[in-house]
């Protein structure tokens, strides 16, 4: 029996083999994974393929001024994050370029910016760091904050907006995302290596946030313990009160051939209680201003300086309805720049010091009256 079926196997696999079988194909094909995207934030876009990640944050238009403050041209800063997914050292500047084109905005025409770097006239030490990173090479797997600037815009506005395009390579394929960011403010700016920090005219963007901030008339106090201090704001049951901001004025009168100069301090105040609140109560109970050298900060002053001080000046001779909030200025008033440092203490409700902050001069911005 077992001799008859090894018989019949071995006839079986002679048959197969001198004969063709068909066996049926179906053609397959396979599409593989996309390995780049573009995507938008609500203020950023970002390109990312197997070679790195780029977001694109900002955008910032200044005019830069030489020292003695004659035109230096002008310039829009791109700001950004680079990460390096590859295996060999690759620059943010070359990335960008690969994959993003930049326009500036016009009323009607777009404008096609050339960013590069190292910026030629960085308004601060950190953009210059940060102008560096965006030449230099990033190594393999490391992520590192950038930026780039084009040198040549046209007519920048009070706030330039830059139109932003992503592409898997520039020229060569379709867009895959747009985004428009809008600079803050446009504002002038030196080369922080030529003058004096306190002789650029240039503020951080932190710095005006927090001064936009404290304008916003529909801010809202942030949450806090009772008769506390955060750095920022200080907070009790009568009152939110914010740091001040400190501004200097070259003020210019009919009546004088020679600038009366302004320092003035703005406090941004709130009254959360339900009564009227005194404001030159509140202020000598919970604020203690003093600076190295005479200082005579007064809500008086006899001449106009521009409306906004002067009304934060009328403010802080009266008082605040419940639920009101207003910047109220006071001012000291002298014949040459006051260019000491002007220390601001808090006070608690029992009159302990629980904060401190320091407002140093930068330049006298000049006003016509």
């Amino acid at each position: 029996m077992k001799r008859k079926l090894l018989k019949s196997v071995v006839i079986s696999v002679a048959l197969l083999g001198a004969t063709a079988v068909s066996v049926p194909t179906t053609s397959c094909q396979v599409n593989a994974a996309k390995t780049y995207r573009a995507y938008t934030g609500s203020k950023s876009i970002t390109y990312r393929d197997r070679n790195g990640k780029m977001t694109i944050t900002s955008v910032e238009a200044l005019h830069m001024k030489n020292s003695d403050y004659s035109s230096a041209g002008s310039q829009i800063i791109a700001y950004g994050t680079f990460t390096n997914a590859s295996h060999k050292g690759i620059s943010p500047e070359d990335f960008a370029n690969d994959h993003f084109v930049f326009y500036q905005v016009k009323s009607k025409k777009w404008h096609e910016l050339t960013l590069n770097s190292p910026i030629i006239m960085p308004p601060t030490k950190h953009i210059d760091h940060l102008s560096s990173n965006g030449e230099d090479k990033t190594r393999p797997h490391k992520t590192v904050k950038f930026a780039i600037s084009d040198n040549n815009p046209i007519g920048l506005s009070d706030h330039q907006k830059v139109m932003i395009r992503a592409y898997k390579e520039v020229g060569a394929t379709r867009r895959l995302a747009s985004k428009t960011l809008t600079s803050p403010e446009t504002q002038n700016a030196m080369d922080y290596s030529d003058v004096p920090y306190n002789e650029n005219p240039y503020t951080s963007a932190s710095q005006r946030k927090a001064i936009r901030e404290a304008n916003d008339p529909n801010r809202k106090p942030k949450k806090q313990k009772n008769d506390t201090y955060d750095g920022d704001e200080y907070l009790n049951k009568e009152a939110l009160l914010v740091k001040p901001f400190r501004q200097d004025f070259e003020v210019w009168t009919k009546k004088k051939y020679s600038p009366t100069y302004v320092t003035v301090l703005e406090l941004y105040l709130t009254n959360n209680s339900k009564k009227q609140l005194n404001v030159s109560d509140f202020l000598n109970k919970h604020v203690s201003i003093v600076s190295d050298s005479s200082l005579n900060l007064t809500s008086q002053v006899g001449f106009p300086i521009n409306s906004r001080i002067d009304e934060g000046l009328r403010k802080a001779q009266g008082s605040l309805a419940p639920n009101e909030s207003a910047m109220v200025a006071l001012a000291h008033v002298s014949n040459s720049e006051y260019k000491s440092t002007i220390e601001t203490t808090i006070k608690n409700n029992s009159g302990k010091n629980i904060g401190i902050s320091r407002s140093k001069f930068k330049i006298a911005y000049p006003t016509n009256n």
